[in-house]
């Protein structure tokens, strides 16, 4: 089965949570990261890294994280 490729859009303690139980799942891979602050985005790339062991695109920008052909 194809992994689910993700972004996930704004990063506070919700969408930290969040983003750290779609990188324990196994069919799931988080592509994108998205939120206006840059602390956050640090926050969110190394729950990533961390928990799923991949380095994650950062945008500040949710269309143009959106935009990505792989993205589902």
């Amino acid at each position: 089965m194809d992994n689910t490729k993700l972004g996930v859009v704004g990063l506070g303690g919700r969408g930290r949570g969040l983003l750290g139980l779609l990188c324990e799942m196994e069919d799931v891979q988080i592509n994108g990261i998205c939120d206006l602050r840059a602390d956050l985005l640090e926050q969110g790339a190394a729950i990533v890294q961390e928990k799923a062991g991949q380095a994650v695109d950062r945008y500040t920008d949710y269309d143009e994280m959106l935009a990505r052909a792989d993205i589902q």
